[in-house]
């Protein structure tokens, strides 16, 4: 069987706004890729926040995939991703006079 490793950077749009908590790191997804390279059976095995995680999966619905290959044959494969995340409390636009 084929697979291939690498690392994808994009950046979720969301379309609802997220209050900005500063949460900083990763949730990790397992998915079943199938034979069309769509995300199946996607569940979350390392949570961060129940709000981040909701996002992760919806952004991995979006996603697709090159399918796995088996002797030339696109096949069944299961992938573990993790979606980074780097949240910064927005800073005030007032600025105190010395």
């Amino acid at each position: 069987m084929h697979a291939r490793h690498g690392i994808l950077t994009q950046r979720i749009c969301i379309a609802e706004p997220i209050e900005p908590r500063g949460h900083n790191g990763a949730v990790l997804l397992r998915c079943v890729v199938d034979r069309d390279g769509v995300p199946t059976r996607l569940e979350i095995i390392k949570p961060l926040d129940a709000e981040l995680d909701r996002v992760s999966l919806e952004a991995m619905k979006q996603w697709r995939f090159e399918p796995g290959q088996k002797d030339g044959k696109a096949v069944l494969v299961q992938i573990d991703v993790m979606m980074a995340f780097s949240m910064k409390q927005e800073q005030s636009l007032w600025r105190r006079r010395p």
